[in-house]
This record gives structure tokens, sequence and C-alpha cells, in this order.
């Protein structure tokens, strides 16, 4: 198992025990996954978790029982949807010249979302992957609450991006799920993105 496969597994693993009664393994879980977020390679697999449910469902939890993919999955948009919102376009980047960064520094301190900012290698496989994360998630796991949260996270990199000339293949995959040959499913998931990206302006 290579080193992105194995902190997906490990992931998986604890955002399942984030709803442990165990307080002591919830506690270490949610150690785990601040410690997570912090390294190049978090974003990817969280949304590799939306990917690939059936694999998630194959992982087996800390005391050998299967982990439920749905939960495990909504709990990964969720947290996915924190950090790209509090870290897309962070203060540390170098296209945000001018900002307070003592400011960020003490927000920081506050807000324990808000890590680094994020890699351009890992935003490069989040717009490249997240349209067909929501190809998978409405034809398997059929979850509107999942959809939602990514086509929220969608709509914020749009703002940011889109509007700077820098998704301009957004549209090509928006294009791609609307044509009159696609299944009604994919022409769904083109017309909510094309909704999302025409709010973000």
């Amino acid at each position: 198992m290579n080193n992105q496969a194995q902190l997906t597994s490990d992931l998986c693993i604890a955002l399942d025990q984030t709803a442990s009664c165990d307080n002591n393994q919830r506690l270490q879980a949610e150690g785990f996954i601040q410690q997570a977020q912090t390294q190049e390679g978090c974003l990817p697999s969280l949304l590799q978790m939306l990917m690939r449910p059936a694999e998630v469902a194959a992982i087996s939890g800390s005391s050998g029982h299967k982990l439920e993919a749905q939960e495990v999955c909504l709990r990964a948009v969720s947290l996915l949807k924190t950090l790209i919102n509090n870290n897309w376009n962070h203060a540390d980047d170098p296209a945000q010249d001018g900002v307070d960064k003592e400011n960020i520094s003490q927000n920081q301190q506050q807000n324990p979302w808000q890590t680094t900012s994020i890699s351009q290698n890992d935003k490069d496989f989040i717009k490249a992957n997240i349209f067909e994360s929501l190809d998978i998630v409405h034809a398997q796991l059929k979850d509107k609450k999942i959809a939602a949260e990514l086509e929220n996270i969608l709509y914020n990199i749009a703002q940011t991006d889109f509007a700077a000339g820098h998704w301009n293949e957004s549209v090509q995959h928006i294009q791609a799920r609307i044509q009159m040959n696609q299944s009604e499913e994919s022409q769904l998931v083109g017309l909510r993105a094309l909704k999302e990206l025409v709010r973000a302006f």
C-alpha cells in the first residue's frame, strides 16, 4: 500500500472513530485528523473516499467491523468542505499579498480547521476529480446531502479559481455531462454544477 492509499485508509478509520462511544478513542481520532489535515494529500484522500465507496466499505475498523461507507463519506465530505472553505485562498499563498498574516495566525489558533495553504498538487487533484466524484455520489451513494456538500465545494472553488481564469476546464466537464446522448443522471450532475458555477458570480 502506497503512502496516499495508507493515508486514505487511516483517515477512513479515524472518521469512523469520531462517532465512537469511547471518549479516548474519539479524542485520538480527532487528534489524528487535525494532524493529517496539514499534510499534502489529505484533501485528495477525502475526495477519493467519495470516488471509491466500495473500498471504504471493505476497510475494517478498529474493532474489526466493516465501515459504513455512507456515514464515513458524509463525514469526509463535511471535513473536505470545511478545509477548502477555510484554506483554499489562504493568506500564505503567494497570490495573497497584503493580507494581515498575524491576524490569520490568531484566527488559526481559534479555528483548528484553518491550517496552512493548500498545495497546488492538492488543488489540481480536487478540480480535476470533483465532477467525477459528483457522478459517483449520484450513481452509487445516491446521497443528496453528500451531493449538496460537493456542489457547495464546487461553488466555493469557482468563486476564486474560475473567476480568475484558473478553472476554464470546468466548463468542458459540464458540457460533457449535459449532452443529449448522456444519461438523465449525468445531465442532472452537469446542470447542478452549472448552477453553482453561475451562482459564483
